[in-house]
């Protein structure tokens, strides 16, 4: 599901994404979360618990706690899915990092921070998320996940749930990311492309997209404005953090995804516009 030369092109051929330090909050607000652009913010963490999230952590703290794994099958269309313990599936992730997988198994989206892991970080507030949970549940936690990446595992091209935004911190590994501005949707098939390895005999109009690219590095955190498609790769096993948000700089934007997908917002923007 890679072609590594291909990879390899898009990050030696392409516009990196900006990268500023977290000390510079109006140019953060000014140049990226006001106008919904990408960029890559070194330093916020610095201050974190998060540090402690290792793989041995989480194998000796939330080791009996079990989680759907996944990766497509063998024609990259469906998910193959099984059921695993951390305490499983952590050294299977270090198994692989010997001679890694090119479709392995990921834990992404069904690791939600436990009420102590909360604790460790706390967010800026261009960062902060007025409405946690879309579906008036107050747990915070449900737009936060813990991902455990092996080696070459991916997220593919979408855009995040109801056109939220989302920060993501990489706590261990490495991972490349490729974002393509609103513009371009076009030429993306509704996120069917898969950009690191596509089938431009099938996906002819990808071949005139442009990402912006960026490897992401322990202790950086990348923003994902509203409505831009984008996919990850992990370059290397590792641990990483993310959380959606909706809050006053984007709630126009979701408000206009919502309307248009026909999902009742009325409750959902007054309790913004209120505060």
């Amino acid at each position: 599901m890679i072609d590594k030369t291909y990879v390899q092109s898009l990050i030696d051929n392409n516009v990196h994404m900006d990268e500023v330090d977290a000390s510079e909050q109006e140019l953060i607000m000014d140049n990226y979360i006001l106008v919904s652009e990408p960029v890559k913010i070194k330093g916020l963490a610095a201050d974190w618990k998060t540090n402690r999230w290792t793989l041995d952590f989480f194998k000796e703290q939330k080791g009996e706690l079990s989680f759907p794994v996944k990766r497509k099958d063998a024609a990259g269309t469906k998910d193959e899915q099984k059921e695993v313990k951390l305490k499983d599936y952590i050294p299977y992730m270090q198994e692989n990092e010997k001679n890694p997988d090119d479709n392995p198994y990921y834990l992404n989206t069904s690791f939600h921070p436990t009420e102590d892991l909360l604790q460790d970080y706390t967010l800026p507030d261009y960062f902060t998320c007025r409405f946690n949970n879309f579906r008036n549940d107050p747990d915070r936690s449900t737009l936060s996940w813990i991902y455990l990446a092996p080696t070459n595992s991916v997220t593919g091209l979408h855009i995040d749930t109801i056109a939220s935004s989302a920060w993501n911190l990489v706590i261990s590994g490495r991972k490349f990311w490729v974002f393509y501005p609103p513009e371009q949707n076009p030429l993306l098939y509704g996120g069917a492309v898969n950009p690191f390895a596509p089938d431009f005999n099938k996906h002819e109009l990808y071949k005139k997209a442009n990402p912006i690219v960026c490897v992401q590095n322990p202790g950086e955190i990348i923003f994902t404005p509203s409505g831009w498609y984008h996919a990850v790769l992990n370059l290397k096993m590792g641990v990483s953090l993310t959380e959606n948000f909706i809050n006053r700089y984007n709630i126009e934007k979701v408000k206009a995804y919502c309307d248009a997908a026909g999902i009742p917002t009325a409750q959902l923007y007054e309790q913004f516009t209120q505060g």
